[in-house]
């Protein structure tokens, strides 16, 4: 088996723990796997699996890149993966650096980011190209009770920029649908 040190981040999240039992498993790969959270009191840092585990400053700080390059070169990082949608675009835009550090990124290139991170220009992108549900976009022209209608109430609603599932209803009638429209409407007009 061909070893190799991995390096997970965020340590603390929920996906870490597949992620980890999946390195362990492999039949190609002897994997050292360090992980990296922001938080001191992930669990996941304190797993017997894992080998190493380090707090790092979070993502948008200006101390974050230098101590995610003393972290690769300390624990020799031959392999970054990040699952966290703020840390990936920051990564992305250090490419060159991490990776003349002697470790790969495993995302996508920045361009590619800025267009799936944003679900209206993921939509737009893939438009006529690939099969997609009906999407409205809630802006000004957004008639709410017309598209519960012509939708037959079969509806999602779904933040655009937000990571993860956060910020997604599924109304079960058409109150519930109003009810977060509205809380759709309200975050909106708070996040733009």
């Amino acid at each position: 088996m061909e070893p190799v040190v991995i390096l997970l981040t965020p340590g603390g999240g929920p996906g870490i723990l597949a992620q980890v039992a999946s390195l362990r498993r492999s039949m190609k790969y002897q994997a050292r796997i360090v992980l990296a959270d922001a938080n001191p009191a992930s669990g996941n840092l304190y797993l017997p699996e894992v080998d190493a585990a380090y707090v790092l400053p979070p993502c948008h700080s200006p101390d974050y890149l230098a101590a995610l390059l003393r972290l690769i070169d300390k624990e020799g990082v031959q392999v970054h993966y990040s699952g966290l949608d703020e840390e990936i675009p920051i990564l992305a835009a250090h490419r060159a650096k991490i990776e003349a550090a002697g470790c790969r990124l495993v995302i996508p290139p920045a361009a590619a980011l800025e267009d799936s991170l944003d679900k209206i220009a993921t939509h737009r992108l893939l438009q006529g190209r690939v099969l997609q549900p009906l999407t409205y976009v809630l802006d000004e022209g957004f008639d709410g009770p017309a598209t519960y209608e012509a939708l037959g109430g079969r509806v999602i609603i779904k933040a655009a920029t937000l990571r993860g599932g956060r910020h997604i209803y599924l109304p079960e009638d058409h109150e519930e649908y109003d009810f977060f429209l509205r809380r759709a409407r309200r975050i909106e007009a708070q996040t733009g």
